[in-house]
């Protein structure tokens, strides 16, 4: 999820934790996004720019509050895939640019809305919102950091800007609902004439605004009082009595930003997948002019292995996925994380009730590292153990543990050939494929 180009020749970037940004959301907007985008959105990443009005205040020390509201989001061509999202930086400034005017419109409703105030009003384009896979609780990953000024990620889409804020988020699918899962805020300062440009880190809170599903005559003879779906995202901040009165004033007022320049045509895929009647082929991940790149079954198991051996990243099926107590589930989940969005973050992550990884969003996230290593596999051929008889012999012997494990008696396993405990580790697979 990277522009293609930028004029800049270093981003520099800082942490300042004397800036505060509050970005502000509607529950029914998110879920609009994912709707407009259409049935790519389901299985894949995807992304969308928005335009927002901030109102800033700056306090005598010169620290900074921002708070920022959506008005106006808007996709462009994309290629979307479980891992990765290929566009063109012209097509989003364009995109930007004509629908600005619409913007502007939104901001005079927005300002009937609120009334007197104080603020510094700014008007700020380019902020991003795009989907990971993952549930509900989650963080950028080194892609989306990466400072490389010529291939950028997507938390720096300035080229130049003059103490310009900018919000970055990741929004996660769960059971049909999308959610708002990570917020990052930063103020942006250079470029231009400048070669350089300064992103300064705050801390950052998001407010997603829900509504309280109508309770019925018959639930409340039995007392069932249906909660807010209300929530909130806090990036290195915390609940205050400031932050609440911020809240009940968005919660007082009916504004719903415009979704209307979504349109799921510009969503196009990366790869197609081929079947034949030769058995069970597997789409890559491989963004090229090929449709007709496939992943065999045989790859599949190789890389799964090649996980286990090279990486210590064990594939499960669903069944033992299931199994899992949910505190394993969780460790096991954390694990995939560090190594898919090569985090340690991850490894510390913790989750409220209503996070907690889902069998689905495992099995989810093990298809996506499959692929991702397929990715690789087709970039350096050599990444995937080869077919020479003492690598041969190192696979067979990790898949006669992986059977044990899973419950074949070692005594068994022992009379086994090459072929059969091979065999029995596709089936031990076959319940994990997608």
């Amino acid at each position: 999820m990277k522009p293609k180009k930028t004029v800049l020749s270093s981003i520099r970037t800082h942490l300042d934790d004397a800036h505060i940004g509050v970005s502000l959301w509607t529950e029914d907007s998110l879920q609009d996004i994912t709707t407009r985008s259409g049935k790519l959105a389901l299985a894949n990443e995807y992304q969308v720019h928005y335009w927002a009005l901030v109102l800033r205040h700056i306090a005598e020390d010169g620290s900074i509050l921002d708070i920022s509201i959506p008005t106006v989001f808007y996709n462009y061509p994309q290629k979307v895939s479980s891992v990765h999202i290929d566009f063109s930086l012209i097509d989003v400034s364009n995109i930007s640019a004509t629908v600005e005017p619409l913007h502007n419109m939104k901001v005079k409703e927005l300002l009937n809305l609120l009334g007197d105030h104080e603020a510094q009003l700014i008007s700020t384009p380019l902020n991003s919102l795009h989907r990971h896979p993952g549930g509900r609780s989650q963080s950028f990953s080194g892609t989306d950091l990466d400072i490389n000024p010529k291939d950028p990620g997507i938390v720096y889409p300035l080229a130049s800007a003059q103490f310009q804020s900018n919000f970055a988020s990741i929004v996660a699918h769960s059971a049909g609902t999308t959610y708002l899962a990570h917020t990052e805020y930063r103020i942006a300062n250079g470029g231009g004439d400048d070669t350089n440009i300064d992103y300064y880190k705050g801390r950052c809170c998001s407010y997603i605004k829900g509504s309280t599903p109508v309770t019925s005559m018959t639930e409340a003879m039995f007392g069932v009082v249906k909660k807010n779906t209300s929530y909130s995202i806090f990036n290195n901040l915390a609940s205050s009595p400031y932050l609440q009165s911020i809240i009940d004033l968005w919660n007082s007022i009916d504004f719903e930003p415009d979704t209307s320049c979504i349109d799921e045509k510009h969503l196009s895929e990366a790869h197609k997948a081929t079947k034949t009647n030769k058995g069970t082929y597997y789409p890559t991940l491989w963004d090229s002019d090929s449709d007709n790149l496939v992943m065999t079954a045989k790859e599949r198991k190789d890389i799964i292995t090649a996980l286990a051996i090279e990486h210590s990243i064990d594939i499960y099926p669903e069944s033992t996925v299931k199994a899992m107590s949910i505190p394993k589930r969780i460790k096991y989940y954390n694990t995939l994380q560090v190594f898919y969005y090569d985090d340690d973050y991850f490894n510390t992550m913790k989750y409220d009730n209503d996070e907690i990884p889902t069998v689905e969003d495992v099995i989810e996230l093990q298809e996506y590292i499959i692929e991702q290593e397929y990715d690789l596999q087709i970039e350096e051929p050599a990444y995937i153990t080869s077919n020479k008889p003492a690598d041969r012999d190192l696979i067979v012997n990790y898949m006669a543990n992986a059977i044990i494990d899973y419950g074949f008696s070692k005594t068994l396993v022992d009379t086994m050939s090459s072929s059969e405990i091979e065999a029995q580790f596709d089936k031990l697979q076959l319940g994990n494929t997608i």
